[in-house]
């Protein structure tokens, strides 16, 4: 049986979180690397959440710190070698900054990224569907905590804001339901 960091197995995850579902989970073969586990709303609204410890018995809870910002950049980083592999066409990095839940809170609540990409169609072109895609991290009870969620890239300002509240929702709930499962 595989375990998933934190709620140890599959049915311990929450069904909803966020106005997404709970749609799959994938525990990787080395335990280092932890677990993806996808939310959704539809195909092209999804949320995979990661959690893994890179080996390291003592990761930093402090978001200011050199460590977790190394973690960050790495997870940048990793985006940007998708589009240099093909994976990822047109990508462009619209911020990188720290996400607080509202303008008055003293710390922020993850590190922030946002990109805009189109995906490669069957001929290796760009397709004419571009997506819209937050990078999230944040470290929490010893894991690094990560989330990208994506969405197609938004034509008008109803649908960007639409997009950015199912974002917001999503890594606020993730945070809490991280930090609070099994304390109760």
């Amino acid at each position: 049986m595989d375990l998933i960091p934190i709620f140890g197995v599959k049915e311990s995850l929450p069904p909803k979180c966020g106005a997404l579902s709970l749609k799959d989970v994938e525990v990787y073969p080395d335990i280092r690397h932890g677990v993806k586990i996808r939310y959704q709303i539809s195909e092209q609204v999804r949320a995979d959440a990661y959690l893994y410890d890179l080996g390291y018995s003592n990761i930093s809870l402090d978001i200011h710190s050199s460590e977790v910002t190394e973690y960050y950049e790495a997870a940048c980083h990793d985006v940007f070698r998708a589009a240099e592999m093909g994976i990822l066409l047109d990508l462009k990095m619209l911020s990188s900054q720290y996400f607080y839940i509202d303008g008055k809170e003293p710390k922020p609540l993850y590190f922030w990224a946002s990109f805009t990409f189109n995906h490669p169609d069957e001929k290796g072109l760009a397709s004419t569907e571009k997506e819209m895609s937050h990078l999230a991290l944040r470290t929490d009870r010893g894991f690094i905590n990560k989330v990208r969620f994506s969405y197609p890239f938004p034509e008008d300002v109803e649908l960007e804001e639409a997009g950015f509240l199912w974002f917001r929702l999503f890594v606020v709930h993730w945070a809490s339901i991280v930090r609070e499962f099994g304390l109760q």
